[in-house]
């Protein structure tokens, strides 16, 4: 039982290192030796992270500063235009618990999936803005984290499924 707990161990401290957004050091090494073999790709993706040392926080700042890009006021567009999409905007047709694909309801929900944690969905809500490319940086960036926080899920699981070869061959005789 040893090796699974040392493992357990080694796989958290990279989780607690990746979401305080620090360098890995010698985790990498550890990771490597432990789990390199039977999860090559995980552990490429968790030292890239570990590199790049994106966090919750990071993203939801980030956030912040591109949200009112991605709304779309009205400003660079002429009054034809503003006029028309205005009046587009008065009957929308969508099922009933179809989620609205308005861009400050869009970003709404984007803000609470990243105060919630869970940016794969705020990715998804992303890609029902019509000015999405704006956050183009964004998503990469909480892509990027998305892939490391399923890479540990990875390790974890490698971990906690480790065969024991610490363990006894045969059952002890009574």
């Amino acid at each position: 039982h040893a090796r699974r707990a040392e493992s357990m161990l080694i796989a958290f401290a990279a989780r607690r290192a990746l979401d305080r957004g620090v360098q890995l050091g010698y985790l990498e090494s550890l990771l490597r030796e432990r789990f390199g073999a039977s999860q090559p790709q995980a552990i490429a993706t968790i030292i890239m992270a570990g590199r790049e040392r994106v966090t919750l926080a990071a993203l939801a700042a980030e956030f912040e500063k591109i949200a009112p890009q991605l709304q779309d006021n009205g400003e660079s567009r002429d009054w034809w235009d503003a006029l028309k999409d205005e009046l587009s905007g008065l009957v929308i047709v969508r099922r009933g618990n179809a989620p609205s694909t308005r861009p400050n309801e869009v970003v709404a929900r984007i803000r609470a999936e990243i105060a919630n944690g869970n940016i794969a969905e705020a990715l998804t809500e992303i890609n029902r803005l019509p000015l999405q490319t704006k956050a183009a940086n964004w998503t990469a960036r909480a892509r990027s984290y998305v892939m490391a926080r399923n890479a540990l899920d990875r390790v974890e699981t490698a971990a906690l499924i480790e065969p024991m070869d610490d363990a006894p061959a045969t059952p002890p005789a009574n």
